[in-house]
């Protein structure tokens, strides 16, 4: 069954001669971490993989990162807001290949804005007909981060060939929580819950509105999304992780709630020159 295709325009009212109060966001030296500022907190992105390493709102830290961010054999693994792309789940042929390849390349800067209110930025992953085995197809990846009073992240693809290709994907937060025994989910299922030890589970979407209340950190997590088919719930809690870069107890520290359009639900679909996005707002509350 064909997907309805959500259209949804980010927009950032732009500051062209720096006079706008806006606060300096410095970036690595080495230019592969980009950093964003807003008057409420801080985002460090990096371009491999596109992921966020650190969110910091009223000097706290929103993810959970491990003291060692890669695993042994030098795939990004679990922590901070990570993508899935062109599949959720594990498929192609090689080893690190869970959740897609995007993950494990360097995204290009393609535009970067700052405003009175924030700033933002668009990374991009293009990719050529026939240029991986494992999706042979065209593509555009273009993930922008926003951070104002919120953080808002948007993935868009679109179909740059000249046949049409079904995809699936989503976004993978590791919230950093006081304890995965003192979470409360709301609008992930008809009545609030607690996420439970060795939780992995995909939910309906049941609207856009979810939030996840941490009463161990004493914050609440409101979030939207939409372009979702689903809510991906991750809390490992005490069983033993399976990925060899957690530490023991780093599995009780963290909590995964993110949308995805997984296959299982139905994959996307798009033809020549059509595109879709998914996009995931989250707002704390200290």
């Amino acid at each position: 069954m064909k997907k309805k295709l959500i259209p949804i325009a980010l927009m950032v009212i732009t500051c062209s001669l720096g006079l706008c109060g806006c606060t300096s966001a410095k970036d690595s030296g080495d230019g592969r971490i980009v950093t964003l500022e807003s008057r409420s907190g801080r985002v460090k992105i990096d371009l491999f993989g596109a992921r966020i390493l650190s969110w910091r709102v009223a000097g706290k830290e929103i993810f959970f990162m491990p003291s060692n961010p890669q695993s042994p054999d030098g795939d990004w693994s679990h922590g901070g807001l990570s993508i899935c792309w062109p599949w959720f789940g594990k498929k192609g042929s090689a080893a690190s290949s869970i959740h897609g390849f995007a993950r494990n390349k360097t995204f290009v800067l393609k535009s970067r804005r700052t405003s009175v209110i924030g700033s933002s930025v668009t990374l991009e992953l293009s990719l050529a007909a026939g240029e991986n085995p494992d999706f042979p197809y065209a593509a555009s990846l273009e993930l922008t981060f926003s951070l104002t009073d919120r953080l808002t992240a948007t993935m868009r693809t679109v179909n740059t060939g000249k046949e049409p290709f079904s995809f699936s994907g989503g976004f993978q937060p590791y919230f950093a929580v006081g304890s995965y025994k003192a979470v409360t989910l709301q609008g992930v299922k008809d009545a609030d819950f607690a996420a439970v030890d060795g939780m992995d589970a995909a939910f309906p979407r049941r609207g856009d509105a979810f939030a996840l209340t941490d009463a161990a950190a004493g914050r609440k997590i409101s979030a939207t999304a939409k372009g979702n088919t689903s809510l991906i719930v991750w809390s490992p809690g005490s069983v033993e992780p399976h990925n060899r870069n957690l530490a023991p107890g780093d599995t009780e520290r963290f909590i995964g709630l993110g949308p995805a359009f997984r296959a299982k639900e139905g994959a996307i679909t798009l033809s020549p020159g059509q595109a879709h996005e998914l996009v995931f707002e989250m707002k704390i509350e200290i």
